[in-house]
């Protein structure tokens, strides 16, 4: 939650610091204003950033496919790619168990689309 705040107001990553500094990194990390050059990339290199980034994308799936949003389900599809990144030691738990099975789920979708993905 603390990434959509530092997108979503005007707090800062130094307010976060004040709390715990480790959990103002990932929230950097995670968040798009504040990484902005090799998003993916920079996330893996932080295993916990990498599993708030997977735990935080099957939410947004798995709320996109509850109510049938076909355009942000063929928008996580085509990001899908960039998650094999993220899969490592600390996050092959939830990227095998509930990221994956999701993926499915968006094919499905899509494949009864009216819009293509790409």
């Amino acid at each position: 939650m603390l990434h959509d705040t530092l997108e979503d107001t005007q707090t800062t990553p130094e307010q976060i610091a004040h709390i715990n500094s480790e959990v103002a990194e990932i929230c950097k990390l995670v968040s798009k204003n504040y990484n902005t050059k090799g998003y993916y990339e920079n996330i893996a290199q932080n295993p916990k950033a990498a599993f708030v980034k997977i735990a935080d994308r099957v939410c947004n799936i798995r709320a996109s496919l509850e109510e049938n949003n076909e355009p942000m389900i063929i928008k996580y599809f085509n990001e899908v790619h960039e998650y094999q990144k993220l899969n490592n030691e600390l996050t092959s738990e939830i990227y095998k168990n509930e990221f994956l099975p999701l993926f499915a789920k968006m094919i499905s979708v899509i494949s009864n689309s009216q819009i293509p993905p790409y």
